[in-house]
């Protein structure tokens, strides 16, 4: 079979390789479609997370269960995407049901093998099904939509009275952040490309270069990860406000204790997603042409290496990127 494989830091190379089997408990899945994101470019960019080289990145997938392992329960034939967490499932937060606050959690594409590649074999606690007629173009976008999910119902727990946010960074995450909220929810998006600002505006979301002064919110969600972005969300909050912090950051922040202490706001983490893939699937299948949106580019397998080098020098203005393997269209 073909797969991109990275050999070392910016090094990617799409080859041919042995294909895998499922194992005891596993699923042998033909991949139809898989994310690049932010995350993707990070890896290849600095090789950070990885276990072993050469590897197959690629962590929001969608396929095709083409044969199922010993013990494995799925027909042949079901649709499913992937949940790509990889936690130890031993300590306590994974005991308690927390596995995205696993310490030792690794993901899908840096621990073991990911999506960008013809076939993959996963065990079968990591799929979840695909509601009948979901086009495998949205419902990639599941593993991305299940972070915004994840922080939407963070929101709610912290503070469920929340009727303006703001989101700071209008790439795929904000995007989709914005759009799982509630309809009944006033947003606004602050993204400075023009492009993604115009892709924004066609998806039907209120979009501005950034938050104007005076900008006062219920709660912000920090989606660009840039330093001294999670100061600015905090400044857009009112009195009160929450700060969601949903963007990795490449390095620590400087807060100033005292902004925080008299405008009383709170800072609430967001680490990728817990048990909310079934709901996403759901949230999907519900608006479909909502969420298709956010997917701006389509490329094959043997264009990958190029499209991340282009992409991690900054150089592609539209929203979420996926992989379809040649044999999938």
């Amino acid at each position: 079979m073909i797969a991109a494989r990275l050999h070392a830091a910016r090094d990617l190379r799409v080859e041919a390789v042995p294909p895998p089997e499922a194992g005891p408990g596993e699923l042998l899945v033909r991949v139809e479609a898989a994310g690049v994101c932010g995350s993707v470019l990070h890896v290849w960019r600095t090789g950070a997370f990885v276990t072993r080289f050469p590897v197959t990145p690629g962590h929001e997938v969608t396929g095709v269960v083409a044969a199922a392992g010993d013990g494995a329960r799925t027909a042949p034939g079901t649709r499913v995407v992937m949940d790509s967490k990889v936690p130890c499932g031993t300590c306590p937060e994974c005991r308690a049901g927390h596995p995205q606050r696993c310490g030792a959690i690794g993901f899908l594409g840096e621990v073991c093998d990911g999506g960008f590649a013809e076939l993959l074999a996963v065990p079968e606690a990591a799929v979840c099904p695909v509601p009948a007629g979901l086009d495998a173009r949205v419902a990639v976008l599941a593993e991305p939509a299940a972070v915004a999910m994840h922080a939407r119902r963070r929101l709610e727990r912290f503070a469920p009275e929340a009727r303006r946010v703001g989101v700071l960074g209008g790439g795929p995450i904000g995007a989709l952040c914005a759009l799982m909220l509630p309809s009944t929810t006033d947003v606004v998006v602050a993204e400075t490309d023009p492009a993604r600002a115009r892709l924004l505006a066609a998806a039907g979301l209120q979009v501005t270069d950034a938050l104007p002064p005076g900008f006062r919110a219920d709660a912000v969600f920090d989606c660009a990860g840039f330093a001294g972005s999670v100061a600015s969300a905090m400044a857009a909050c009112a009195p009160g406000g929450i700060v969601m912090l949903v963007s990795l950051h490449h390095g620590p922040e400087t807060l100033d204790a005292n902004v925080l202490l008299a405008g009383e706001h709170a800072i609430a983490g967001c680490h990728v997603f817990e048990d909310e893939l079934p709901d996403t699937l759901a949230a999907l299948a519900a608006d479909p042409a909502r969420f298709a949106a956010v997917v701006t580019r389509q490329v094959g397998l043997a264009e990958l290496p190029g499209v991340v080098a282009e992409a991690a020098a900054g150089g592609h203005g539209g929203l979420k990127t996926i992989v379809v393997p040649e044999g999938a269209t």
